[in-house]
């Protein structure tokens, strides 16, 4: 139903835009993968809607519920979403530089291949936890309290 579908707020630059996303039974999407040693995003098609954010997905002989924002809309020629990088040896061969013999450089380099499929979680800091000490005497465990 139009009414259902998620209004997405991204700021780009500066540039506000508005979009809408959603999805139908039987689009081809990539669905985030949870599983260790796996790709992050796997093929899937939208079976069901379960909510107004929440869809199932079958992937192979399985179906699982992803939210909207695990979920991407699947073109016909793409692949998984990913950054694209262009590999070092293209860069020197382009400017004509030479090649660097040294090998930090290299293990750098092999190091970071994997690095460049798109992550599933969000990235966020956590700070250190303040473990709660217990005291039977304490009449209350909040800080104004104590």
């Amino acid at each position: 139903h139009p009414r259902d579908k998620v209004k997405v707020t991204s700021n780009n630059g500066g540039n506000d835009y508005k979009r809408t996303r959603d999805f139908n039974v039987g689009d081809s999407v990539h669905a985030c993968d949870y599983r260790p040693n796996r790709p992050k995003w796997i093929n899937g098609t939208i079976v069901a809607r379960k909510g107004k954010v929440v869809y199932e997905v079958r992937v192979g002989d399985m179906v699982i519920i992803r939210h909207i924002n695990q979920l991407r809309h699947k073109r016909d020629n793409d692949g998984p979403p990913s950054k694209s990088r262009i590999p070092m040896e293209i860069v020197y061969d382009t400017f004509d530089i030479p090649l660097p013999t040294s090998s930090p450089m290299r293990q750098h380099m092999k190091r970071n291949e994997g690095q460049n499929e798109a992550k599933c979680r969000p990235h966020r800091l956590r700070g250190q936890r303040e473990l709660l000490q217990i005291d039977p005497k304490a009449k209350s465990y909040t800080k104004e309290g104590r």
